[in-house]
């Protein structure tokens, strides 16, 4: 079986790219955001962790080979797969089938071409990985209820409640308050997102209708989380996910 990756629902195939594995190719790991003080009459580093990880490079090599192509029709398919709509997508790499990244195109270090002839080169991709990987079934809706997260990393659910009037949704014996829900509602638990919303238009925000223990949204975390709804019906995206 050919190693492949997929990105934006392409996969290197599609473009004649042939994964140049080798031996020495390993997947990136992040690091900490840590900042380092030395204080004066103190002995060693101080370091200050933020609880946070950086994104990190990883380089995928290839062996481009096209006999109904040139080399330069060939990159210039490949520069659009990647640059069209530039940014972080989904990238599946079939070695972690049970993963996906997040990634994007590294700009200051995009594609390296080195032509052997009109046909044939070796092509370095670079991206730039969050640090953390997702796993599949963590991707899927499963109804409001118990559920057990199989990773050692709190995960940040996609919760969305069906219902009218006043909703109490209880995590792990904490209680959400929803008051004066129209219909439905959708609590995107991510950190860089902590939405509650109808609809993502203009005027779909439902935020003040969220009452929160310490203004803080539902989190789900390693092992049994215990999770019941009262007052209307959901589903649950748990977003399972494990440092890369």
């Amino acid at each position: 079986m050919e190693n492949t990756i997929t990105y934006r629902g392409k996969s290197n195939l599609a473009f004649d790219l042939f994964w140049d594995v080798g031996t020495d190719f390993e997947l990136g790991t992040p690091t900490p955001n840590v900042e380092q003080t030395d204080v004066p009459g103190v002995s060693g580093t101080q370091l200050d962790f933020n609880n946070s990880y950086k994104s990190f490079t990883q380089k995928f090599a290839f062996y481009a080979a096209s006999r109904n192509q040139s080399v330069n029709a060939l990159k210039a398919a490949v520069s659009t797969w990647l640059l069209k709509d530039p940014g972080y997508h989904k990238l599946y790499v079939n070695s972690d089938p049970d993963y996906f990244y997040v990634a994007a195109p590294d700009p200051s270090s995009l594609m390296k071409w080195p032509a052997y002839n009109r046909h044939m080169a070796r092509v370095e991709i670079n991206f730039l990985i969050k640090p953390f990987k997702y796993r599949l079934i963590g991707q899927r809706e499963y109804p409001i209820g118990d559920l057990s997260n199989p990773e050692n990393w709190p995960a940040y659910p996609l919760i969305h409640i069906t219902g009218t009037g006043d909703i109490t949704l209880t995590v792990n014996s904490k209680n959400y308050q929803l008051t004066d829900i129209d219909d439905e509602i959708y609590l995107d638990c991510e950190p860089d997102k902590l939405l509650a919303y109808h609809d993502l238009s203009a005027g779909g925000s439902r935020g003040r209708k969220a009452i929160f223990p310490d203004h803080k949204f539902p989190v789900l975390l390693p092992g049994k989380n215990t999770i019941s709804l009262s007052g209307g019906t959901g589903t649950i995206v748990p977003r399972w996910q494990t440092l890369c």
